[in-house]
């Protein structure tokens, strides 16, 4: 692989967030956070979101717990 990559294999790595200990990901600009970064339950959210997201063509859902107001 080259040094530069390609936005079509980029996928956001899984993060710490160390002032709330949650487990986040930047996608397309927005933290999305899928639980305490201790639960394995939070890399498995973390996993089916990236899944969804490149199933959608990369543009982020929200999350089924995720309030949205319009």
């Amino acid at each position: 692989m080259t040094a530069v990559q390609t936005t079509k294999s980029f996928v956001p790595k899984l993060r710490h967030h160390k002032a709330t200990d949650q487990a986040y990901a930047v996608f397309n600009g927005k933290a999305v956070y899928f639980g305490r970064s201790d639960d394995p339950q939070s890399e498995q959210k973390y996993f089916q979101f990236v899944a969804e997201w490149r199933a959608s063509g990369k543009s982020p859902l929200a999350l089924t717990d995720e309030i949205t107001i319009a």
